[in-house]
């Protein structure tokens, strides 16, 4: 049996060596560092580590790092550009910084529900919810909650529909 009083423990080894805790025991794990315990009068026995193995993983990890490729840092491009005026008076790309860039003009955001004119949806008689909600003025979610605690009378034909003067009688109370 080898002479174990100069091996390290894992908290040597972890400071010996920069690893964390973690890498190490996946080492012991894989077989890559022999491991023993040490018993010590009083407490229990310690888990020491192969001073050798640890030497042998350091540099097998340092021969990795230098064959590995260097990567150059470069500052990040910036590929915002001023839509609003593609070129500049030269004739080439004109950029703007983000500081000094002017505020790019959306259209509004498209109403994905056509509405209806309020004279067609008092005469319909089943609503859709989104013509319940355009002309109660509830919004959808409650007019479905509504319908699914039976608090409102709604048929399922192609989604929910409310008649509308089941719409006009229900009264919202303060949930």
């Amino acid at each position: 049996m080898e002479d174990i009083s100069s091996w390290l423990t894992k908290e040597e080894a972890v400071a010996a060596t920069g690893w964390k805790m973690r890498s190490l025991e996946r080492f012991m794990e894989k077989g890559l560092i022999q491991r023993a315990t040490r018993s010590v009068p009083g407490i229990r026995p310690v888990t020491v580590l192969n001073p050798d193995d640890i030497k042998k993983l350091q540099e097998e990890q340092e021969r990795i790092k230098a064959k590995a490729p260097t990567v150059l840092k470069t500052e990040p491009r910036n590929l915002a550009r001023d839509v609003t005026s593609p070129l500049a008076a030269n004739g080439s790309p004109h950029r703007h910084s983000p500081a000094t860039r002017p505020p790019l003009a959306l259209p509004p955001p498209a109403d994905r529900s056509p509405q209806l004119p309020l004279t067609e949806l008092k005469e319909k008689y089943y609503l859709t919810l989104a013509e319940a909600a355009q002309l109660s003025g509830l919004p959808k979610t409650y007019l479905r909650r509504a319908i699914g605690e039976g608090r409102i009378p709604g048929v399922k034909v192609a989604g929910w529909r409310i008649h509308r003067d089941d719409l006009i009688a229900h009264r919202v109370s303060g949930e």
